[in-house]
């Protein structure tokens, strides 16, 4: 097997992912006006099937994996690379960030400093059956969060052009 060498993600200078969050463990802070359509993180990690991904130490292992394609994910294979790889991008059911294909977050709106960056976990989409208790805060919190939340016509609408690339193809046939 090859070598695999240590990878990681990018998260913009205008911001910090070091930061307790009112939502939930670390999360990412702006610490400058980020204005609307702007990159402000790129996922990076090894590339894997989801076989592989699922096949990994249960925890923040198997829990790091970012699907791209119906059967592909990037995350980290070891303890070693998961800081590095990993956004810390906490969900919201209102969030301030978005995709831009399968790897690029942008602002979906302008973000002052001081704002947590959110992303709702719905427009990752994947084929896990997991859900999660949300605790955003929002006022249009769903309360519970599955990764098949993509499907619902409502967030299809407010998240058009912000959803992974993989679930594209889905989107447009329903």
């Amino acid at each position: 097997m090859q070598e695999r060498k240590l990878v990681s993600s990018w998260i913009t200078p205008k911001a910090s992912n070091g930061f307790e969050s009112a939502i939930a463990g670390r999360g990412v802070v702006a610490l400058e006006r980020i204005q609307n359509g702007e990159v402000v993180a790129v996922r990076s990690g090894h590339v894997m099937t989801l076989d592989e991904c699922r096949s990994l130490s249960q925890g923040r292992l198997e829990n790091n994996c970012f699907q791209i394609s119906d059967d592909l994910c990037l995350g980290a294979v070891s303890e070693e690379e998961y800081e590095s790889i990993q956004t810390f991008l906490n969900h919201s059911c209102d969030p301030n960030v978005g995709i831009a294909g399968n790897v690029v977050i942008v602002a979906m709106r302008g973000i002052e400093r001081g704002e947590e960056l959110t992303l709702d976990y719905a427009t990752l989409g994947n084929n896990s059956d997991k859900s999660m208790h949300c605790c955003c805060g929002a006022a249009r919190c769903r309360k519970i969060v599955t990764f098949r939340d993509w499907r619902l016509p409502e967030l299809q609408e407010r998240y058009q052009g912000y959803f992974a690339f993989h679930l594209t193809p889905q989107l447009r046939s329903g």
